[in-house]
């Protein structure tokens, strides 16, 4: 049995490594329910699954599609025998706020034919209309998936049973799902449809994640990044919440990276050399009212994180960033 030591995502923790900006960014989430255990060699020999793995490497690889296919784990109250909950959330538009989702319960037999239809062929949906599911849920998928790293099973399965016991309802469902990457930061979630990942939760988080009501500043150090923006904006976005609070997540927004440099530091002996680049966040409130954010985001000292957990854990160095500069500017377009 590993001890404390030996989970990447303790070392990470202590050693105060910020998890902002490690979201992953996509324009589509592909999430179908798939039974345990979630082995992905066996997979690639799964006469159901051998196909979708082969048509989501070629959709990502090698025709750029921004596609997160993940599994999740079947529910008593969520699943039904012989069928697939397959949950596809897309962005919206440019500027959004959420990502807009499609459900089906599918028989196994059609799984192959509606998720080649979600992907590429949607004029062919109409034949799956007796599938889809019209309702409304917010949906929250914590990894498990202790086969990619040990802390996810370990970390990620507590948090999960408090969440399905004490949080779930008939408009938020709780999921256990596979690696999405970043288990240093185990229990590590997110949710959706609004995009937003979190890790290095505590038990002491959970009423604000779910509610998002009370002192937004308590999930400051818990927040990965919103999956609408590219990981260096995604700094800037976090401390936008900071200071505008729960509010700020209605508001459609797009990023980008207006100037990107290198300076020179002299304040250390050692001539630190400190990275700059300013990012602007374009936004629109639910009033209607546009503005930009421009953001300067300052490079600060690494620090030595776990690349993985076990026996055979190996240490790196990770940047680490602060917001040195934030004003707001008119929207001109």
């Amino acid at each position: 049995m590993l001890q404390d030591s030996q989970f990447c995502s303790v070392i990470s923790k202590n050693n105060g490594e910020d998890p902002i900006g490690t979201a992953s960014t996509h324009d589509y989430w592909l999430l179908i329910d798939l039974p345990l255990p979630w082995v992905f060699e066996n997979w690639y020999k799964d006469p159901v699954m051998g196909p979708l793995i082969a048509l989501f490497e070629r959709l990502i690889v090698k025709e750029g599609m921004k596609l997160r296919p993940l599994a999740i784990a079947p529910d008593p109250h969520y699943s039904k025998p012989g069928y697939h909950r397959i949950l596809i959330y897309r962005r919206p538009a440019p500027l959004f706020s959420q990502y807009e989702k499609q459900e089906y319960l599918i028989p196994t037999e059609h799984l192959t034919d509606i998720v080649v239809a979600l992907l590429q062929s949607p004029e062919r949906l109409d034949s799956f209309e007796a599938y889809r599911q019209h309702i409304y849920t917010r949906d929250l998928f914590i990894c498990t998936h202790g086969n990619v790293d040990v802390a996810c099973a370990r970390f990620g399965n507590p948090i999960y049973k408090a969440l399905r016991a004490d949080y779930a309802s008939s408009t938020l469902r709780i999921w256990r799902c596979s690696h999405f990457g970043g288990h240093r930061f185990a229990p590590t979630l997110i949710d959706l449809p609004i995009g937003q990942f979190f890790g290095h939760i505590e038990h002491t988080h959970l009423d604000a994640l779910v509610h998002r009501k009370g002192d937004w500043h308590l999930l400051r150090n818990c927040y990965r990044g919103w999956a609408g923006l590219g990981s260096i904006e995604q700094i800037a976005e976090r401390e936008i919440w900071m200071q505008l609070g729960w509010d700020w997540f209605d508001y459609v927004k797009i990023g980008r990276i207006k100037e990107d440099t290198a300076q020179t530091s002299f304040e250390t002996t050692d001539f630190e050399t400190t990275d700059l680049t300013t990012i602007e966040i374009e936004f629109q409130d639910t009033e209607g009212n546009s503005g930009i954010y421009e953001a300067q985001i300052e490079r600060i000292e690494d620090i030595e994180t776990a690349s993985n957990s076990g026996t055979g854990m190996k240490m790196e160095k990770v940047k680490q960033y602060k917001v040195s500069r934030i004003s707001t500017l008119p929207c001109t377009s």
